[in-house]
């Protein structure tokens, strides 16, 4: 059997999720069956998931097959649905058989490293191709219960879930990431987690100015009387912000404001403005390129004070902590 387009992982077991628009939106890591050392996070929605993965009893194996690299991880959709026509009145029993297999797989998967390529695993997932008519071709998963999850019997396939990779465009429609300030010795630090990201990656951010109208982008120089960009950049690691220098947060207080860019309905213009003494209201960005542009991946909707020195740099916060789950 081949293994070079098949992924393993699992979900369930008090493993984050959350529900946006009605859908329960779950975080997991799969793991090439081909060999590899770093595993694809994935998120996986579906209306009925956060029964499993919030659950202490709701251990799924995740199945990924017909995807042969992780740039073919783009938007997926689950094969449960055919999978449980094709067996048509036998679902709920062999939903049960699959127990089995979900057993064995979740025993591997207690293994440091890529449990996926063990030939445990390997020989698991053969057996069930046969026995169970899964899915192999086109690209699709299948949610597999361990004992502890087939109560709640095959109903969790009747319904269309969907995979997508972190670091997809779309991934940022299903998470809403939660930022805060903090206020140390009169530095302000950003902070975001959840952010929905593989690891290693470097975000751009934009901090808006509330205004009436379009929100203008704030202009920083990293130095004072320096050069201005709208772009702040940091790194992402297990969901979290970092700044470039690898120390978790942005410091936001040794970047000087000198202007906006005013986003107009037919033109942007870059204006010079002195911020000095003032209290303004700002909202976190991440915008889909250096560019400069309003194009964003993801717009907070919360805005937090901050208050700025003489020299043009964020030196308060009455609202820090304030959007911290």
């Amino acid at each position: 059997m081949e293994y070079s387009d098949k992924w393993l992982g699992k979900l369930g077991g008090g493993l984050g999720a959350s529900v946006v628009a009605g859908f329960s939106v779950c975080q997991a890591e799969v793991w090439s069956m081909a060999g590899g050392r770093v595993p694809m996070r994935v998120l996986i929605t579906g209306k009925r998931l956060g029964l499993t993965a919030n659950a202490e009893a709701g251990h799924y194996i995740v199945l990924v097959t017909g995807v042969r690299s992780p740039s073919c991880f783009h938007e997926i959709k689950s094969k449960g649905v055919d999978w449980v026509l094709t067996i048509g009145g036998k679902a709920d029993a062999v939903v049960k058989s699959t127990g089995k297999l979900g057993r064995a797989l979740w025993s591997a998967s207690k293994s440091a490293g890529n449990w996926a390529a063990q030939e445990s695993a390997k020989k698991a997932v053969q057996g069930a191709m046969g026995d169970f008519n899964l899915p192999t071709k086109e690209p699709g998963f299948i949610l597999l219960p361990t004992p502890l999850a087939t109560g709640l019997g095959a109903g969790l396939y009747y319904e269309w879930q969907t995979l997508v990779k972190l670091g997809d465009d779309i991934a940022w429609e299903y998470v809403k990431p939660n930022w805060w300030l903090e206020v140390n010795q009169r530095n302000v630090l950003l902070h975001m987690d959840s952010i929905p990201e593989q690891d290693d990656v470097t975000i751009p951010l934009q901090i808006t100015q509330k205004v009436f109208g379009p929100d203008n982008i704030l202009r920083f120089s990293n130095r004072i009387n320096g050069p201005l960009t709208t772009v702040i950049r940091a790194n992402v690691k297990r969901g979290r912000l970092y700044d470039t220098n690898g120390t978790m947060g942005v410091v936001l207080s040794d970047r000087q404001i000198g202007g906006v860019t005013e986003i107009g309905m037919l033109t942007v213009s870059r204006k010079t403005r002195d911020f000095s003494g003032k209290t303004i209201d700002i909202a976190i960005n991440v915008a889909r390129s250096d560019s400069g542009t309003n194009l964003y991946k993801w717009s907070s909707r919360e805005y937090a004070k901050v208050t700025i020195n003489q020299h043009g740099l964020m030196e308060s916060s009455p609202d820090h902590l304030r959007f911290k789950k």
